[in-house]
C-alpha cells in the first residue's frame, strides 16, 4: 500500500511538472478516457489506440463520447487518433496501456497520457485533481 502511494505521488508530480494547465492559453483541455463502452462508468479500455470511443470529461465532468473512428484502421491508426483527439480539444489522454507509436504520437502533438486499470470517470477524477493547480500554501486540493 505504501509503495502503491509513493508510485501515485510519483505519477502525479510527474504530470503536474509536465503539463500545462491550460489549452491554446484560455480554456482548459479535455481528458480523454478510452472505452468499450459509452458510459462514465464503463471501465478503461486496455488499448489506447484501439478502444471503440473516447469518453470526453471536462475536469470532472462527462462531457460527451466520441467514436473512434479508426478503430478498424490498419496498422498506423495512432497518428490519426491522436490528431483526432487534438481537435476535440483533448490535452490527456488514459488507456490502460500506450504502445511505442501512439506515445510517439502524443509526444509530438505535446499531448499527456496517463495509465489507468479501473472506471473511466475515476481515471477522470484522479487526473483533474493531479492536474488542479496547488494552492497559495503550495498543497493540491482534494475533492
Amino acid at each position: 500500500m505504501k509503495n502503491k502511494r509513493k508510485l501515485n505521488a510519483a505519477l502525479a508530480a510527474l504530470i503536474l511538472l509536465s503539463t500545462p494547465f491550460l489549452a491554446n492559453g484560455a480554456e482548459p483541455f479535455l481528458i480523454a478516457v478510452a472505452s468499450d463502452d459509452k458510459e462514465a462508468t464503463s471501465l478503461v479500455s486496455d488499448y489506447a489506440a484501439r478502444s471503440r470511443y473516447y469518453l470526453l470529461f471536462s475536469g470532472t465532468d462527462f462531457v460527451q463520447v466520441v467514436h473512434n473512428p479508426f478503430l478498424d484502421k490498419g496498422p498506423g491508426a495512432a497518428p490519426g487518433v491522436v490528431d483526432y483527439l487534438a481537435q476535440k480539444g483533448v490535452g490527456l489522454l488514459i488507456a490502460g496501456r500506450f504502445g511505442p507509436f501512439m506515445m510517439e504520437a502524443l509526444d509530438k502533438k505535446g499531448m499527456k497520457y496517463f495509465q489507468f486499470s479501473g472506471v473511466a470517470k475515476e481515471a477522470a477524477a484522479r487526473a483533474a485533481d493531479f492536474l488542479r493547480p496547488p494552492k497559495e500554501d503550495g498543497k493540491i486540493p482534494r475533492q
